[in-house]
């Protein structure tokens, strides 16, 4: 198993059972994989009811299986200092996504995130004092500034202020749709019928969610980044997909309304406002973290690899880049 350190004790039901945090330097585990082993034992020890002797035989056996595994071993560090990294085979599996671009910026952004983190800390903050002094929300104080920015609440609230122009393919969103681009452990060419069914809705918008929980689970927002990239780039692997799709659509449509719903599936692609939707500030990826351990924001790389990877097909397709952060709520 390598070189063993920090022993420790987990304690059941008054016995304790002597437990190794392992951590082999050669291959270069982190403290977060200890922790997490740690994690299990803890619960296996305790909800499965072992005694000590068993316990320490499943603690073995599962440190074993962790320092053996290629998901663990295998990271690919980038960034100036080498100061974040990629879990897994992942850089490879994904590549077209985890493009050289993409991690430029994602290097040059990521100190965003201690900004992120007091954010949360100081929301955190506030609902303990609400909970602990039983005071409801209240509304901001109008002469409060904004931060980052030189504008009052009570200015924002009337309008009082400048802003941009709103671009020609939002400005008319009757109807819009929201779900993700991807479906889980299924092949691309089923995965990416997601985003074929919103493009062909004919919905004026169609918000491709990040989803805070199913962007957590495996390699799924990933997954949800490579389809987009294929469907912006109107890549032929999305076009089959789409063609079939809307073949199935105008069936459909002729047994119920006796009429084709999509004339052109072509033209109909490119129709739909796409807006992409990243996952909240309070969510930490799940594949790309810094070297000592410690989380990246979910929104940064959500953001970053969507831009980047499609800023320029879009602008070239005459496509703004529009993006939703949701849970940026003060209270």
């Amino acid at each position: 198993m390598g070189n063993l350190k920090n022993s420790s004790d987990i304690c059941y039901n008054g016995n304790s059972v002597r437990v190794h945090r392992a951590c082999n330097v050669k291959l270069g585990y982190h403290s977060h994989y200890n922790d997490r082993l740690c994690r299990v034992i803890d619960y296996r020890c305790n909800t499965h009811r072992l005694w000590p002797k068993r316990a320490a035989t499943e603690i073995e056996l599962m440190a074993t299986d962790i320092h053996n595994s290629d998901r663990f071993r295998e990271r690919y560090t980038f960034g100036p200092a080498d100061e974040l990294e990629i879990r897994g085979n992942l850089a490879r599996t994904y590549e077209d996504v985890y493009t050289p671009d993409a991690l430029g910026a994602l290097a040059v952004l990521c100190h965003y995130d201690a900004d992120r983190r007091a954010l949360m800390s100081a929301r955190i903050q506030r609902r303990a004092a609400r909970a602990r002094d039983q005071q409801r929300i209240a509304f901001l104080d109008p002469d409060t500034i904004i931060p980052r920015s030189k504008i009052t609440v009570q200015q924002a609230r009337e309008g009082n202020f400048v802003g941009s122009d709103i671009p020609r393919d939002l400005q008319r969103q009757w109807i819009q749709g929201t779900g993700p681009g991807a479906r889980p452990h299924v092949p691309i060419e089923t995965s990416m019928r997601n985003v074929a069914y919103a493009l062909l809705s004919g919905a004026d918008g169609w918000m491709f969610d990040g989803e805070d929980a199913l962007g957590q689970i495996t390699s799924m927002s990933l997954d949800n980044q490579r389809n987009l990239k294929l469907a912006i780039d109107h890549n032929p692997i999305f076009m089959d997909t789409a063609q079939r799709v809307s073949a199935e659509m105008n069936q459909w449509a002729n047994t119920f309304f006796g009429h084709p719903i999509i004339d052109d599936w072509q033209q109909q692609i490119d129709f739909t406002t796409k807006i992409f939707r990243a996952r909240g500030l309070h969510l930490d990826d799940r594949h790309v973290r810094f070297t000592d351990g410690g989380g990246l924001s979910a929104s940064i790389v959500d953001l970053v690899l969507y831009v980047v990877n499609n800023y320029k097909s879009l602008q070239s397709a005459g496509a703004s880049v529009v993006l939703y952060l949701p849970k940026i709520q003060t209270a």
